[in-house]
């Protein structure tokens, strides 16, 4: 076995220790034009999604515990991490004194009514994109690194690439062999199509209107689900 090659992203450190057999390891990196575009449109995705949690933040901001600075902070660190364009997005929270007029008497106000001006701090947000942040991102689209036990000039970007792929398809044909997917929980070699999307026919997307506001219930994926996206190379964030 010490003899073999083999390759993994080096991202996933876990898995790669246990391919990498031999103490000299060899790191090249590729680009991909698929996963170039994937990358670029997910990052979008993942700002739009962030964008219009900003809007829809930004017309509850002055009300209950959102009159308070710390609160709202709190709540623009939780969108920014959970879709992770922290880097990508400016949010300011500005504020302004929204001077208003309290007659003290009761009735009708008249000409020189005693009056008493009250001073109320107001939030809104403001969101713009880091262009500069994401011109540096831009150019790592599509870049991923693998490690490998081969030493460096014994094989090709172009070998080691090719040997990746067998590799994650041996891989992959050995998951789903030992999946239960048929009735009955019996095993396949080649599961159809049919009765993959068969698998997720009960995955639904919910969401009603309450006042302004959109609520969502996240889908709910079975394990099995979530293994076979993954066999797939699919991504499960768009399921979130």
């Amino acid at each position: 076995m010490s003899g073999t090659p083999c390759v993994g992203f080096l991202s996933d450190r876990r898995s790669a220790k246990k391919r990498i057999v031999s103490s000299s390891v060899h790191n090249p990196t590729f680009r991909s034009s698929q996963k170039m575009e994937l990358d670029a449109y997910a990052r979008e995705a993942a700002m739009r999604k962030a964008e219009a949690e900003f809007f829809a933040l930004d017309t509850r901001l002055n009300r209950g515990h959102l009159r308070r600075r710390a609160s709202i902070r709190k709540e623009v660190e939780r969108i920014v991490g959970q879709r992770g364009c922290r880097r990508f997005l400016n949010v300011t929270i500005a504020s302004q004194i929204r001077i208003t007029t309290k007659y003290l008497r009761r009735g009708r106000p008249k000409t020189g009514d005693p009056v008493r001006e009250i001073h109320t701090r107001v939030f809104h947000l403001q969101v713009h994109r880091d262009k500069e942040a994401l011109r540096l991102e831009a150019r790592t689209d599509g870049v991923f690194p693998l490690a490998t036990n081969l030493k460096s000039g014994k094989a090709s970007k172009k070998e080691v690439l090719f040997i990746y792929k067998y590799q994650l398809y041996v891989e992959k044909r050995h998951g789903i062999e030992s999946l239960p997917i048929l009735p009955e929980g019996r095993p396949t070699k080649t599961p159809t199509t049919a009765r993959l999307l068969e698998i997720f026919s009960g995955v639904s997307w919910y969401e009603f209107q309450r006042g302004g506001e959109t609520v969502t219930f996240p889908i709910r994926l079975s394990p099995l689900q979530k293994l076979l996206l993954r066999l797939l190379d699919m991504d499960l964030s768009g399921y979130t």
